[in-house]
């Protein structure tokens, strides 16, 4: 079953830095209780691998979480503003990533625009339901990232710098 999130369409633009709508919530969740018997196979395989947020916690989220992200050029004092933000309790901003958020939305553009092509195409090789289910495929996105980042799991805010 899809859901759509309240914070999915915070900004989209076709700007310098263009952002696809579930780009502010991708690093948002809740933690999931350790007691709950309810875990679906994905959130027991993530588990048992170590990682700290279940998928319900991560796509299944009312409201959305305050992220940071730190966008600047080199010698700007980026590292001295990382610095200074994960001194306040329950922030944690990692560092520069090798251009994940770069990395992430290059795929979501190209998804999309393969999507486009292909979505009403009668080759039976390319033959896909009338609609896909954009709430799985922002969760999986989410859930990647989360992964790359692997934030205290005490933080209730967490980012990166790019």
């Amino acid at each position: 079953v899809a859901h759509e999130r309240p914070c999915g369409k915070i900004l989209e633009s076709e700007g310098e830095w263009p952002m696809v709508r579930w780009y502010f919530c991708l690093l948002l969740w809740r933690a999931a209780s350790e007691d709950d018997e309810s875990l679906s196979d994905v959130a027991l395989l993530q588990q048992s691998l170590g990682l700290q947020r279940t998928r319900d916690s991560l796509c299944q989220r009312e409201s959305c979480t305050p992220a940071v992200f730190i966008v600047t050029s080199g010698r700007t004092g980026s590292t001295t503003l990382m610095h200074m933000l994960n001194l306040i309790p329950g922030y944690d901003i990692k560092g520069e990533n090798l251009n994940l958020a770069s990395d992430i939305y290059d795929m979501h553009q190209e998804r999309e625009s393969d999507w486009k092509t292909y979505k009403s195409s009668t080759l039976y090789a390319w033959h896909h339901s009338n609609a896909r289910n954009d709430s799985e495929i922002d969760c999986s996105m989410r859930m990647m990232v989360m992964a790359e980042l692997n934030p205290d799991p005490n933080a209730r805010v967490v980012g990166f710098r790019a």
